[in-house]
């Protein structure tokens, strides 16, 4: 995995969002950003690391990590337990999404679960064909 684009897309996602974080949320500069930032570092490996995946065994790592995503949030009513969290700590209301890139330029509703089952399919069609 090359490191350096990975933590170049956070570095992105986080100058897109984090004014609008820092001014709406009141625990920004404490235990807000810090989940805030966790939150950042998962979305952009979830939804961008095939972009700097380079070897089988990433691929596997990402396709489980998905898969555990996807489990997380069939289990807590389609709702990520570090949204809620955030959402309480900056007195946001419940059904606000993280602001992040993907939630940013989704066409539609659903477009994060369309682009995780597209993801899953890809990382499984690298583990068995690419190498």
């Amino acid at each position: 995995m090359n490191v350096w684009i990975y933590l170049l897309l956070v570095i992105i996602q986080l100058a897109v969002t984090y004014p609008t974080f820092s001014a709406t949320c009141s625990t920004a500069n404490g235990i807000g950003g810090v989940v805030y930032l966790f939150h950042h570092f998962l979305d952009v490996y979830v939804f961008w690391a095939f972009l700097f995946l380079t070897t089988r065994r990433e691929h596997l790592v990402h396709l489980l990590v998905i898969v555990m995503v996807a489990i997380h949030w069939l289990t807590n009513n389609y709702e990520c337990i570090a949204t809620t969290y955030m959402n309480h700590l900056c007195g946001y209301p419940r059904d606000t999404w993280l602001d992040s890139i993907v939630n940013r330029i989704r066409p539609f509703y659903y477009t994060h679960i369309v682009w995780l089952v597209a993801l899953v399919g890809y990382d499984a069609w690298f583990y068995v064909h690419r190498f």
